[in-house]
């Protein structure tokens, strides 16, 4: 997944404006965040190569996804959960 992002934003030419990291866990484990996008601070989970790849695209077009994985807002000091917690 994460080669997948790192492939589209070369494809779409930002690997002069975007920087990518691949962690462990950054806290929200139980949630299985696997993909946040930061200024915005948008967390999303269950993400696929598929779905990681129409992500890069929405943000470089200017625009949030309104995407199923979206599930979590970082604002200032908190989290706010914006998708009910999957089973």
């Amino acid at each position: 997944m994460t080669q997948a992002i790192r492939d589209e934003i070369a494809r779409q030419g930002a690997a002069d404006r975007v920087h990518t990291t691949r962690t462990r866990c950054n806290g929200r484990c139980d949630d299985a965040c696997v993909t946040i996008v930061y200024p915005e601070g948008h967390w999303f989970r269950h993400t696929t190569p598929e779905s990681g790849r129409e992500m890069v695209k929405a943000y470089l077009e200017g625009y949030i996804p309104s995407h199923p994985c979206l599930t979590h807002h970082f604002s200032g000091d908190r989290f706010i959960r914006v998708a009910p917690p999957f089973d």
